[in-house]
Formats: C-alpha cells, sequence, structure tokens
C-alpha cells in the first residue's frame, strides 16, 4: 500500500514543481493605468535597459487629447508628478518637423525618458535644471519603443564642454524636460516639444535624437504617461512555500492510506 501511495504522489509532486518553477520564471513588468501606450513588450524593454529585474509602473499622470481631448497642462503634470520619486515618462509623438518651418511628417512613435529623481518645481531665483555633477548620478536616459528600438544614455562628463551635466529641467510652464538641447520636451501645452541630441546620446551634438534624426526636430504628442517606479517581489520564496506545503499534504495523504 505504502509503495502504491509512493507511485501515485510522485508524479503529482514533480508536477507541482515543475509548474511553480514555470510560474517563477515567467514573472515579469506590469503596468497599472495609463492610456495603452506601454505594451508588455515596452514594459520589459524598460526594465531590461533600467536593469534592475522586473518593474510594477504605477501611473501618477496622464494626458489625451483622443478621443475627447482634455485640457490639462504642465501645471497639472507638476502637481501630479513632483516629488513622487522616479519616473518614465512616455509619450505619443504624431508628427516630426525637421528644424522651425520645416514640413512636419506624420507619425507614430512611443518615447520618452527616465528620471532617476523626483520632478519638482524650480522657484525664482533657484536654477530650474537639475545639474548631475558626477558620473555616478548620470543615470538617465531616453528611449524609442518604436520598432527598432533604441535608448540615448546621459553623456558622462568629458571635455571641454561637459554635455551631460544637464539632466532634467524643472520649470511649472514646462511639462517633462530632459537635458539641454532640450534633448527631450514638452511644452505647456504638453501637445508641442523637440528633440535635439546635446546632454543625451552620442558625443558632439546634432547626432541622433530620439526620433533617430540629426538635427532639432519639431514633435507634436496625442498622448502622455507618467509611472512611478518599483520593483516587483521575487516569486521563488514564495513558490518554495507552496512546495514545502504540498509535500506536507502528500506525506500526510500517503500515512493515512498505509494506516488505513
Amino acid at each position: 500500500m505504502h509503495a502504491n501511495c509512493k507511485r501515485f504522489f510522485a508524479p503529482l509532486v514533480m508536477a507541482a514543481f515543475t509548474l511553480l518553477g514555470v510560474a517563477s520564471a515567467k514573472a515579469s513588468s506590469v503596468v497599472v493605468g495609463g492610456t495603452g501606450l506601454l505594451t508588455q513588450g515596452g514594459v520589459d524593454q524598460l526594465a531590461t535597459w533600467l536593469g534592475e529585474g522586473d518593474l510594477k509602473l504605477t501611473n501618477v499622470f496622464t494626458h489625451a487629447l483622443t478621443p475627447n481631448g482634455d485640457s490639462k497642462t504642465s501645471y497639472d503634470f507638476h502637481t501630479a508628478a513632483d516629488g513622487k520619486g522616479r519616473t518614465f515618462t512616455v509619450a505619443e509623438v504624431t508628427s516630426v518637423g525637421v528644424n522651425v518651418g520645416g514640413v512636419p511628417t506624420t507619425t507614430k512613435l512611443i518615447v520618452g525618458g527616465y528620471n532617476p529623481l523626483s520632478w519638482f518645481t524650480a522657484i525664482p531665483p533657484a536654477d530650474s535644471y537639475h545639474f548631475a555633477a558626477n558620473n555616478s548620478d548620470r543615470t538617465a536616459f531616453l528611449f524609442n519603443l518604436s520598432s527598432p528600438a533604441f535608448v540615448l544614455k546621459e553623456k558622462l562628463i568629458s571635455s571641454p564642454s561637459d554635455l551631460g551635466l544637464n539632466q532634467t529641467r524643472n520649470e511649472s510652464a514646462y511639462g517633462p524636460v530632459f537635458g539641454g538641447g532640450a534633448d527631450f520636451y514638452l511644452d505647456q501645452s504638453l501637445n508641442a516639444g523637440q528633440t535635439y541630441n546635446y546632454s543625451y546620446g552620442a558625443n558632439g551634438t546634432g547626432g541622433q535624437n530620439i526620433v533617430d534624426a540629426t538635427s532639432v526636430s519639431i514633435l507634436t504628442f496625442d498622448k502622455l504617461d507618467v509611472f512611478t517606479i518599483a520593483n516587483v517581489a521575487p516569486l521563488p520564496s514564495t513558490a518554495l512555500v507552496g512546495v514545502v506545503l504540498l509535500g506536507g499534504i502528500v506525506l500526510l495523504q500517503a500515512r493515512r492510506r498505509v494506516a488505513g
């Protein structure tokens, strides 16, 4: 009888181990809220670039022109995002114009930036820029999630000009602003802005920006999401508890059958 129990329950135990192992391996980043700009592939790509494992991104601010529009401005962005810790800004570009007055090209791109610090609103005469004086502080980056996806990292200290010093700009009359170019910028309306290689990307200026151009690009936007960032708790410890409990149930049932 005891041998029969072992033959019956052993496959169940092995199956439980297998299922728990698969569940642990498939743990992935998650998004809470937003306008749907971030797909699973997009959030997983951001997690890969950040390099901290799986992430939980929680929406704290959304602006959208379609389908019904809203009247939110940069002031609403700062009210929602200031002081909330590090964030991902994700925006949908709907047209790109090369230089001021250039003929815009209709497109659809998902772009944005990672701010390792809280957004804030500078009060004059304080400088509105956050200056990252050390290379160890230059962990911000810009990204384009459209195919092929790519990332532009904050420039490290170099001479004669330290272009990577200007990490973000923080004024109530501006939406999210990265770099001194500005490398990525949304204006007060949150519907227009620009991108230019200055503080992020390859050395020098005028190289690849976040819409894959090599000069100032004037952008229009349809949607904007801002997400706070947390690390997803690892699953292996939970899986281990489940295995131990299952093993205990199996042994208890086997003993009862033997005793019977």
